[in-house]
């Protein structure tokens, strides 16, 4: 099992994949984006008198559990192992799908589970930087 290099933002590394939840995942994931220099939102629902509730308008049903920004966009759906997206998830993922294809260098979206954590393919994502920075085309 592959383990990031710095492991302060991490406390599932003796996890196995099956075993880490969306929420343990989201929140390394979101810390090691930061240790990576990245910005991070995520808007977290809440619980009322109608159940769990997220603060949004308009069509932010759906829309991916994390946004980060540093030189270039990605958008995050976190899923546990098996978990799939559901309808509106799917109608964001189309959408945003289409954007990268138009600027994959700049724009890109993800569906992470578990073992993309163990398999050091989110570390690797995150560490890496922007062709288009590499480049110097765009600064």
């Amino acid at each position: 099992m592959r383990q990031p290099a710095t492991h302060h933002w991490s406390t599932h590394k003796e996890a196995k994949p099956h075993e880490m939840t969306g929420t343990e995942l989201q929140d390394a994931t979101a810390h090691l984006a930061q240790f990576c220099g990245w910005r991070v939102a995520h808007f977290r629902p809440a619980k009322t008198d109608k159940g769990w509730r997220t603060a949004c308008q308009y069509d932010a049903k759906g829309f991916p559990d994390l946004v980060m920004v540093r030189d270039r966009l990605v958008f995050v759906e976190i899923k546990r192992k098996v978990e799939s997206l559901s309808t509106e998830q799917k109608l964001w993922r189309v959408l945003l799908l289409a954007i990268c294809a138009l600027a994959p260098d700049i724009v890109q979206y993800f569906v992470w589970r578990p073992a993309d954590w163990h398999d050091g393919t989110i570390e690797r994502i995150l560490r890496a930087r922007s062709r288009v920075t590499e480049r110097g085309s765009r600064r």
